[in-house]
């Protein structure tokens, strides 16, 4: 690759990076802040002062390690029922030859590439 078109796609990934960064950033100094800084306008990027404590608050006021526990669980289930779903799907469209079946596969895969509440 010539240096012109391989420096264009570093920009050009640099610069996703940091558009696709920002929301995650913006979180973190969100949880940093006080409940005051939290809706101030204009806003701020660097919160002062930095609360740290709100992440120990996080965990005591709320049952948050239920929450993650819930979540845990949830997502383990889950993967266990599309692992074996996916696997069944998957044998009869390798091992069976039956009418309309490169159609089905091919509504499969594209029901796939879309998340579950864009197609709902």
């Amino acid at each position: 690759m010539k240096p012109a078109p391989k420096l264009l796609v570093y920009i050009l990934l640099i610069t996703g990076a940091i558009v696709f960064s920002i929301p995650f950033l913006w979180t973190v100094t969100t949880a940093l802040k006080t409940p005051e800084n939290v809706f101030a306008y204009p806003p701020q990027w660097i919160p002062h002062p930095a609360r740290w404590d709100n992440f120990a608050k996080a965990w005591t006021v709320l049952p948050f390690p239920r929450f993650v526990l819930n979540t845990v669980f949830i997502t383990f289930v889950c993967t266990i029922a599309q692992v074996i779903s996916g696997s069944l799907v998957a044998y009869g469209f390798a091992r069976f030859q039956f009418r309309a079946r490169n159609a089905m596969f091919y509504t499969m895969l594209a029901t796939m590439m879309l998340p579950g509440p864009v197609s709902a």
